[in-house]
């Protein structure tokens, strides 16, 4: 089996010979189902963001989730690698290149985001770009929420490795969970 991300991802491993025979089944079900309706979640704001969006509001709220998905803590800056080339990120925006790269210097300009390097931005000031994403309410809401119940279910029945290795040439960085027992 082989498995590919374009951004970090993680691999959760439910081996069942291995698992803590006291733990309830009902635990690993709750997990599995919350990560479905998080990926349900994620594909109805983004019919929302390409659906009902100005180009800037698409372009903000995309750089916004990014940020949001990235933040450890509250803070008003935060560094963002861009998970996808210029033109894979216009064709999921559903805008043309040259609009993106306009949009983004736009926002270079007004000293909301800078430039750190080719695949990766620092988002200057997040609460500006909140105000530019009518869909900042439910992409707050959403990464709050996951952050807080992937705690809750990690911190009872997972113990994080990360393997010593990683991929540096196409930058992923795997993460295994293995259920500990």
């Amino acid at each position: 089996v082989s498995l590919r991300a374009i951004t970090r991802a993680s691999l959760v491993c439910l081996d069942p010979p291995s698992v803590n025979r006291g733990m309830p089944s009902h635990d690993y079900w709750s997990f599995l189902i919350m990560q479905c309706h998080d990926q349900i979640a994620r594909a109805n704001i983004h019919q929302l963001l390409i659906g009902r969006l100005e180009t800037e509001q698409r372009v903000a709220s995309f750089i916004l989730a990014l940020a949001l998905r990235s933040m450890r803590k509250e803070t008003h800056s935060v560094s963002v690698e861009l998970p996808m080339s210029r033109t894979d990120i216009a064709n999921y925006l559903v805008i043309n290149c040259d609009t993106l790269s306009r949009t983004m210097m736009r926002f270079c300009d007004s000293g909301l985001i800078e430039r750190e390097s080719r695949h990766a931005i620092r988002v200057v000031d997040i609460d500006a770009l909140k105000k530019k994403s009518p869909l900042a309410p439910l992409l707050s809401a959403m990464f709050d929420n996951r952050a807080g119940r992937e705690r809750c279910v990690f911190e009872r029945h997972a113990e994080v490795c990360t393997p010593a290795a990683t991929d540096e040439s196409r930058s992923i960085a795997p993460l295994v969970l293995t259920v500990a027992g």
